[in-house]
């Protein structure tokens, strides 16, 4: 009988599952959540007032009103009804991306130091935040970027046929395009998505951390996946039962005509919005770090599991 793996912090210096990768990442927001609450609250606040001010500007139910009423639409009637459905959820999952990206690096650093059981300062974490910074930057913007680029791509020859004179023909194949752009995405995010760890931790530039994480998926695309969608479907269950009081209250104090939760009828309204921002806030200071825990320890896994980095760690408890 193997002894049990050593545990000096938040996760076995072992191959873990995803039960003990999500208690890890409890473990280390519950210890540091001072230390990480306060940034992890600005990107929350920044991100949720971009998705008020997209969703006041792009949520119209006239489109769709139009399109349920009308007995035979084209594909390109379609495409027109859901363009502001399309453009909101687009635009917040680029800027979700972008916040996704900045908290996980920031968040490395502190979840490296819980898994040996070590405390973090404050002003360390700034000091790694402030050096690293061109580099993260660049990679928060570039991850979009080729989101943007790849389902770009898929619609372009939609998007020229449609603009040559034939919208339904190009409307139908610019959405499937779109479609299938969407699925090369998912593939792309699933192999960079451990990125953000490799550049905070093993301090190298943009492209050589994408091409660790790049190295550390393949062959485990598929369990990566797996993880990566139960811990935001388990956080965002989470999220979901912060949010939804403040959700009631705006649909409330917003009124029959003031677009709130059950009023289909009008773009909803600047004091939902807001009310619903203020939960999502607070829902993403406590979400945004989850994740981010999660995927760095996910990174950490990758790397016992093909690195014996279980080795290198046992050896730094015994050092100090």
């Amino acid at each position: 009988m193997q002894p049990p793996a050593p545990k000096p912090g938040v996760l076995p210096l072992r191959p873990v599952g995803f039960g003990d990768i999500l208690d890890g990442a409890i473990a280390t927001l519950r210890l540091h959540w001072r230390k990480v609450i306060g940034f992890t609250a600005a990107i929350g606040f920044v991100t949720e007032t971009v998705t008020v001010v997209l969703e006041h500007r792009f949520s119209d139910s006239s489109r769709l009103n139009d399109l349920r009423n009308n007995p035979r639409p084209t594909a390109s009637d379609i495409v027109h009804a859901l363009s502001g459905t399309l453009a909101t959820s687009g635009l917040t999952l680029l800027v979700t991306m972008f916040a996704s990206v900045i908290t996980t690096a920031l968040m490395a650093t502190v979840v490296s130091r819980a898994v040996l059981g070590r405390d973090v300062t404050t002003s360390e974490l700034r000091r790694d935040a402030r050096e690293g910074l061109p580099h993260l930057l660049g990679l928060a913007l570039l991850m979009p970027l080729i989101a943007c680029l790849t389902i770009g791509l898929g619609s372009l020859p939609g998007v020229l046929i449609a603009a040559s004179g034939s919208k339904d023909a190009g409307a139908a194949l610019g959405l499937l395009g779109g479609l299938a752009g969407g699925l090369v995405m998912v593939w792309l995010y699933i192999q960079l998505c451990l990125t953000a760890p490799a550049l905070a931790l093993e301090k190298q530039g943009v492209l050589a951390s994408m091409k660790r994480s790049w190295k550390l998926v393949t062959g485990s695309w598929w369990r990566v996946l797996g993880v990566q969608l139960l811990a935001v479907f388990l956080v965002g269950i989470a999220t979901s039962l912060i949010a939804l009081p403040f959700v009631l209250v705006g649909s409330a104090l917003a009124g029959d005509g003031g677009g709130g939760l059950f009023d289909a009828g009008n773009a909803p309204s600047w004091t939902y919005l807001i009310i619903a921002g203020v939960g999502g806030t607070i829902g993403s200071a406590i979400s945004l770090p989850l994740t981010a825990g999660c995927t760095t320890l996910l990174y950490l896994d990758q790397r016992i599991r093909r690195e014996s980095l279980d080795i290198e760690l046992i050896n730094a408890t015994r050092e100090n």
